[in-house]
């Protein structure tokens, strides 16, 4: 073998960054093993543009001026894209490559230490050396057992050991099930048929933690819960059944006819579209984006757009939304590094990594990503929140299939793993995110994806759904293999793999690794027999990986063989419907501290409606993130008739964005509206209401782009912090409390608005457990979150600006009454120290007539522009109406407003609108704030610079 070394710099030497106000120079390197040997001419052909790079990096500065220099790769084992396409790239030049593999060069003119750990290398998935290192992966054949027997014939205490020593997640309830099961008859009584030992393999216990584990089971939405609540006690039988399946069932049962398929696929399908399906999913990425915030981010954001591509026959993937709930940036300073975890990387890198990675997975897939949002709050010092969703659309004819929405995997279809091969990245991924993350959590669980290889099998594998080459596929998400086969194995109630049939990254892979790997950018197929050669012939054709594993059976088990080896063997209804279900105890009562443990920033002394207003404007959650959302690809496929901007040179972003549907088949005059809600301000003061402003921030957005509010698709992702009482964890209780009210009035509030909940996700235990830079014992609990995610049908001729459109117009407040102005200073609440005002008026008959009204006076043009009223209330909504336009604005309106933290307050139900002429007919409350002006900005009688405030707004995230 060959091997050739090359480094490579900016001759000008622009690839710099700065870290705790010191300067790194940047270069990259490659080290090329090759069957062959390579002219290094022919590499600096390959990896070095002449005009501006050098291999040398003596040739444009002195070498004398840095004293330090580090190399910063990969591990072994971690996914290497730069690396893998440059090996693809030199192959398509005839050369015999066995690898490439890349990294960062360091240089520094002081003394390199540990400073760029966190920063510049994360020591979890990357090695730092003064030397460039090979590395090389295990590359052993399966020497050892295949497999090894476990012997649950011992205490329990010792079995919680264990489950903890492997990551296997099991409750001290299902450890003693499972105890009991695999000495009863039906267990050995099978055993004894396969020639297997009475003891459990590994490899099955690996496919039953996956299974059952908190990510893929629920077990909490599922649980029966005794609940206590104003000196009452109710008895839930699920949270899941009782309050949002319930909701979306009742709503078909009473006559809505327009969703398709909920709850049974990887995503929710609605029939929006004389032509086409819509689905939508989102999913959560939290565990991965503490460790590694680039990787679980961009493999969270990849990991969705997987689900909508296994939706039903297989959809496309139209575009993408991302919210982050992480630390503000300027905690570690505000606080002090010591009272920061130790584990998760720090706010700025945790922003700029989970940023990083999303628009990697949506950019590079050519997957705009249209709708988010971005909210701070130090809860989420620990675990952050990445929320990745993603939207598609289904051809509601293919081939003259009557349904497309559902799969037909049928006994005697084959089994194929299509895609990028398995590695030992993404192991415990499932089990992992059902824990609170500490020092001991798995770095197997991080995850690297490969967009350009997703991009591959997506259009690999919608191009085999139009030639009718397969009956049903699925993703390969959480728990790998384990999770896909034995989730599509329902459809017949059986299937037999063979791993060794499975293409590996590297030799020396464990079967029960292959079986559980969530190494990216795989699927799961079910191929008919007289289909293998036409399907293999085009994955051929369109360099795709496809392995046949093993076929669908009705054996009612699932086998796990390697060769002629049986190494796992799974009763289904076992596996699927015997998990012990939980019963556990909940209660709530308002004045409970739940933020007592959280590192606190101190709040401001509120001074005057000027002063105030410039504090807010400069606020992480009110502030511009312009910089961040400019860098998403938001116009890719040609699609987005309305982006998060108006125009190219718009400041604010748009309330909700709009997805034509004629690009995709769909009628001409038809979109689809995105946009997303949630309030966790209000979490630990009131999780009932909590839940109504989270739907309602969604759907004024909706229909701030004139979405029709009676076709609206709602999605529900809970993010929890761990709700069970125990003796780590005191205020379970009060937790679990908190979800049931957050539940509740979820199904309460949109089953008047008669919203379906078509799809949805819940993450459990968001919490950080272990030390601080102080090497003092902290807990760090998330704020209960929901994140409600809306999918409406718009007609385009509906859509409204949501910025002034000229001057000389009125700009009224519009609500349903005076009582909606009660409470309602969220934001401003949570900078300034004032006590919070909890005498909150809601009424969700009012709200939903309300919606409707405001959308009858969009369809009829009665007015230019409008606004939801968002986070910073009625001033801070005013002026990005402002700074997105040419114009100003005049508040003069002291009549109604007397007070000036009115203009901080947020209403829910609250819209600002502007008419060219007086409104006489409003079925509603109007308050007059002013009117628009050329270009002037005043607020009771105040001039304010418009500049100033621009600079202020935009300044946060410099």
């Amino acid at each position: 073998m060959f091997v050739n070394k090359l480094e490579v710099y900016y001759r000008d030497h622009r690839e710099f960054q700065i870290f705790n106000g010191k300067k790194y120079f940047y270069g990259k390197f490659f080290i090329i093993c090759s069957e062959e040997n390579i002219h290094k001419n022919d590499l600096l052909d390959a990896f070095i543009n002449n005009i501006n790079q050098t291999s040398e990096f003596a040739d444009t500065i002195e070498c004398n001026r840095f004293i330090s220099k580090k190399n910063i790769s990969f591990k072994d084992g971690v996914t290497d894209n730069l690396g893998e396409n440059s090996r693809k790239y030199l192959e398509l030049s005839n050369k015999k490559i066995n690898f490439v593999k890349s990294g960062d060069i360091v240089y520094a003119d002081f003394e390199i230490k540990d400073e760029l750990s966190n920063f510049a290398f994360n020591p979890l998935i990357q090695n730092i050396s003064n030397e460039i290192e090979l590395g090389s992966f295990d590359n052993s054949k399966y020497s050892a057992p295949l497999f090894s027997n476990i012997d649950f014939n011992i205490g329990i205490s010792e079995l919680i050991t264990l489950s903890s020593k492997n990551c296997w997640a099991f409750s001290k309830d299902e450890l003693v099930f499972l105890k009991e099961y695999f000495v009863s008859d039906e267990f050995l009584l099978n055993r004894k048929k396969q020639g297997l030992s009475n003891y459990p393999t590994n490899v099955e216990i690996e496919i039953i933690a996956q299974t059952w584990s908190e990510h893929c089971k629920h077990k909490i939405f599922s649980s029966e819960i005794e609940f206590e609540h104003n000196n009452e006690t109710y008895k839930i039988n699920s949270i899941f059944k009782d309050y949002i399946k319930r909701l979306t069932n009742e709503l078909i049962d009473e006559g809505l006819d327009w969703t398709k398929s909920v709850f049974k696929d990887n995503a929710g399908v609605v029939d929006f579209d004389s032509n086409i399906y819509h689905c939508i999913k989102v999913e959560t990425h939290n565990s991965p984006s503490a460790l590694d915030p680039y990787g679980g981010a961009m493999t969270g954001v990849l990991g969705v757009q997987r689900d909508i591509v296994g939706t039903g026959m297989g959809a496309l993937p139209i575009a993408n939304t991302d919210v982050f709930c992480l630390p503000p940036t300027q905690l570690e300073s505000e606080i002090g590094k010591g009272k920061m975890p130790v584990g998760p990387m720090n706010p700025v890198e945790m922003l700029n990594g989970v940023h990083r990675g999303v628009k990697d997975g949506g950019n590079k897939m050519g997957i705009p990503t249209i709708s988010g949002d971005f909210y701070f709050d130090t809860s989420y010092c620990g675990k952050p929140l990445v929320y990745c969703g993603s939207i598609g659309v289904i051809p509601k004819k293919i081939n003259d299939d009557v349904v497309t929405y559902e799969k037909k995997t049928a006994v005697g279809d084959y089994i194929y793993m299509c895609g990028g091969k398995v590695g030992i990245d993404g192991i415990h991924g499932a089990t992992f995110s059902s824990l609170e993350l500490n020092e001991d959590s798995p770095t197997s669980a991080v995850q690297i994806g490969d967009p350009f290889t997703q991009k591959k099998v997506f259009d690999f594998l919608l191009e085999a759904r139009d030639q009718g080459l397969y009956t049903g596929l699925t993703d390969n998400g959480a728990g790998g293999l384990s999770s896909s086969v034995g989730e599509m194995a329902e459809f017949t109630n059986g299937a037999k793999i063979d791993l060794s049939n499975c293409s590996l990254k590297y030799d020396g892979i464990e079967p029960w690794q292959i079986m559980v790997s969530e190494s990216q950018e795989r699927m799961t197929v079910s191929v008919a027999p007289h289909n293998i050669k036409a399907f293999e012939e085009l994955a051929h054709k369109r360099n795709v990986i496809v392995n046949n594993i093993g076929q669908f059976t009705e054996s009612g088990f699932l086998e796990v063989y390697f060769k002629d080896q049986i190494i796992a063997n799974l009763d289904l209804d076992f596996l699927h419907n015997q998990t012990p279900k939980m019963k556990l105890k909940a209660k709530w009562e308002s004045g409970i501290n739940l933020d007592e443990d959280l590192p606190q920033q101190e709040k401001l002394n509120s001074k005057n409606l000027i002063s105030d207003l410039f504090t807010l404007l400069n606020n992480p959650n009110i502030s511009s993130k312009e910089k961040f959302v400019r860098q998403y690809d938001h116009q890719v496929k040609g699609s987005t008739f309305k982006s998060p901007f108006t125009k190219s040179n718009s400041k604010p972003l748009n309330s909700s964005s709009i997805v034509w549907n004629y690009y995709f088949g769909g009628e001409k005059d038809k979109g689809v509206c995105i946009s997303q809600g949630l309030a966790p301000e209000w979490s630990n003061l009131d999780p009932y209401y909590m839940s109504i402003r989270a739907i309602d921030n969604c759907v004024r957005d909706l229909i701030s782009s004139g979405t029709d509010p009676d076709k609206i698709a709602l999605l529900d992702n809970y993010c929890w912090p761990d709700p069970i009482l125990s003796e780590d964890n005191l205020k379970g209780d009060y937790k679990l409390g908190q979800l049931v009210l957050s539940s509740k009035a979820l199904y309460e509030f949109s089953k008047v608005l008669k919203y379906p909940l078509v799809s949805g996700k819940d993450s459990m235990k968001n919490d950080f457990k272990g030390k601080n830079f102080d090497n003092e014992n902290i807990k760090i609990s998330i704020k209960p979150t929901l994140l409600i995610t809306g999918m409406g049908k718009v007609e385009l001729k509906n859509n409204i600006e949501n910025v002034f459109t000229q001057a000389n117009e009125s700009l009224y407040l519009a609500i349903p009454n005076l009582n909606y102005m009660n409470g309602n200073i969220d934001q401003y609440y949570s900078v300034f120290n004032e006590e919070v005002d909890l005498d909150i008026h809601y009424n969700f008959d009012e709200m939903k007539s309300f919606y409707n009204n405001i959308y009858n006076f969009i369809v009829n043009k009665k007015i230019t522009s409008i606004r939801p009223v968002g986070k910073g209330g009625i001033i801070t909504s005013s002026l990005k109406m402002c700074f997105g336009s040419n114009f100003g604005i005049n508040i003069n309106n002291t009549k109604d407003i007397v007070n000036y933290r009115d203009l901080f307050k947020e209403p829910c139900c609250s819209f600002l609108i502007t008419s060219k002429n007086e409104i006489t007919d409003f079925p509603g409350t109007l308050i007059k704030l002013g009117t628009t002006t050329q270009s002037e900005i005043s607020i009771f009688n105040e001039q304010l610079e418009k500049n100033k405030l621009l600079e202020t707004w935009e300044s946060r995230f410099e």
